[in-house]
């Protein structure tokens, strides 16, 4: 253990949540942590392996115990962890030794798991992918959310082999499913299989909590030996009827549910009956106001609807909306937090 800890240059520090602890420690300069509630673990643990970040933002590990996409799996006893890697940008191979080394502190603190999935989102998809190709001694399985398998490191590049050697599920929007189906066409050609399950909504991992545990599911029951659906339609819609958005004088005046720590982006508590309340529609420009700033802003449906540092507001797979600035930080740009208010109206006609 004194040899890890000089390895790893070991910092750790517990955090008790409620029933569910949250502790940390650094890695080779990547920032790893893990959720557990310690008398409730069913020895099953999911390692998530995160999108890109701008070289230039903070290096941080965006775990948290709030997160909706969690709360399933730490509900039902699992573990989850992450890693921020060692550095931001399009990282590939260090990303996979990160991860490694992640499971690796994970079995001397907690044990061995009896289960290991691993979740990857855009670019930590293709970082999934590459780990399913190689051989296993740690990791029984991989889903891979929106996976963005055309990304390359610049440096020594990692090529596709299209044969993973252990289960691979890709779970895709519809709006980018055509990169996973080609894995999958290629992967059995091969003769292996490789389960695709679509979910019928537009959006860059534009995915629901009930539909990525219920992907997770499946693959448990794959690892386990029995069989699944490998080409399936999950979509679950979630929609929500009420908010805590207020009407006044035809504007809108919208709580932030959250800020994205990462990226910037503001979750509202914003529903589609609240648009509907003002007359706006998908494809309208609507005004966001805060404060004394004004900016004109795109109902679309996901990021790419518009221009590198417009806005777009879209509703995500979980009924509620999104504002974004497309690779620009909507909350440093406002200077809003959570809890706050902004104001959303259609500009005079």
């Amino acid at each position: 253990m004194r040899l890890f800890l000089l390895f790893f240059l070991l910092s750790l520090a517990t955090y008790a949540r409620g029933s569910v602890e949250q502790r940390q420690t650094t890695i080779e300069g990547a920032t790893v942590s893990a959720l557990v509630d310690p008398d409730r673990w069913n020895q099953k643990l999911i390692i998530i392996a995160h999108g890109y970040v701008p070289e230039d933002s903070p290096l941080v590990d965006a775990l948290e115990e709030s997160d909706p996409d969690l709360a399933p799996f730490l509900e039902a006893g699992w573990m989850v962890a992450s890693t921020s890697y060692r550095r931001n940008g399009i990282i590939v191979r260090d990303a996979i030794t990160d991860l490694e080394l992640l499971y690796d502190w994970l079995v001397e603190e907690y044990g061995n798991p009896s289960i290991t999935i691993l979740h990857g989102g855009s670019m930590g998809g293709m970082v999934v992918t590459l780990i399913a190709e190689q051989d296993q001694t740690r990791f029984d399985g991989a889903l891979g959310a929106g996976a963005a398998l055309q990304i390359r490191e610049q440096k020594n590049p990692l090529d596709l082999t299209h044969h993973p050697r252990i289960p691979l599920l890709f779970l895709s929007n519809r709006s980018e499913i055509d990169g996973p189906a080609n894995y999958q066409q290629k992967a059995q050609k091969l003769g292996t299989q490789v389960a695709l399950w679509r979910v019928d909504r537009d959006g860059h991992v534009n995915i629901n909590p009930k539909e990525r545990y219920e992907a997770n599911s499946a693959l448990e029951q794959w690892i386990a030996g029995r069989e699944i659906e490998f080409n399936r339609d999950c979509t679950i819609e979630m929609s929500p009827q009420n908010s805590n958005t207020q009407l006044v004088d035809q504007s809108l005046q919208v709580p932030v549910k959250e800020v994205d720590k990462t990226y910037g982006n503001l979750r509202l508590d914003l529903v589609k009956s609240d648009l509907e309340a003002i007359d706006a529609k998908l494809g309208d420009t609507i005004t966001i106001t805060y404060q004394s700033q004004t900016y004109a802003c795109l109902i679309g449906t996901t990021y790419g609807d518009v221009e590198v540092g417009k806005w777009v507001l879209f509703q995500t797979a979980d009924g509620y909306y999104l504002l974004s600035r497309n690779f620009a930080n909507a909350a440093d740009s406002l200077g809003i937090d959570e809890g706050e208010t902004l104001q959303l109206s259609l500009p005079e006609r």
